[in-house]
């Protein structure tokens, strides 16, 4: 699809003037709305028909909405391009550098702990621990109990099997 896009934008640009002193023009200003369901739909609708199985039988979490925040961005922006102006005013664009500094500033924290949370365990079981008697949290004890039992448990299964 981005092949398809890509290929599109350069037929609407001309390769050069053809007069000596005439300006380079573009024949279309921006993207069609064509354009961008051609782009967004086909991720969209697979991630929305992904989650439906999910969301008919549990509870959808707010995380795998995450996904979709591309694609709602850029129909926001391309519905802003349209109906206010071309650009955006100067508070938008520091809000996501404000946004963004945020989000990495995160990123790092989580890893930060997640190192320490590691070199704890370590400590933990060189101190005579066994490690099946750490609580370290979902991620960590989930790999435990795979690692001694074979399977997690799940309250919704009756039986559970020998086998993964």
């Amino acid at each position: 699809m981005a092949v398809i896009a890509l290929e599109r934008e350069l037929e609407r640009k001309p390769s050069g003037p053809t007069q000596p002193n005439e300006p380079l023009t573009v024949s279309s200003p921006g993207t069609s709305w064509h354009e961008v369901a051609w782009i967004l739909g086909p991720f969209t609708l697979s991630y929305v028909l992904l989650l439906m199985p999910r969301g008919a039988f549990d509870l959808i979490q707010d995380r795998y909405m995450v996904g979709l925040v591309p694609s709602i961005l850029v129909v926001l922006l391309k519905l802003y391009q349209e109906r206010i102006g071309p650009r955006l005013p100067a508070v938008s664009v520091a809000m996501l550098v404000l946004f963004a500094a945020y989000s990495v500033a995160g990123t790092h924290d989580f890893y930060a702990e997640s190192r320490a949370q590691v070199r704890a365990i370590q400590m933990v079981e060189n101190s005579g621990v066994p490690r099946k008697s750490i609580q370290a949290g979902f991620p960590s004890d989930g790999w435990i109990q795979i690692e001694n039992g074979g399977h997690i448990n799940e309250s919704r299964i009756k039986n559970p099997g020998r086998r993964l």
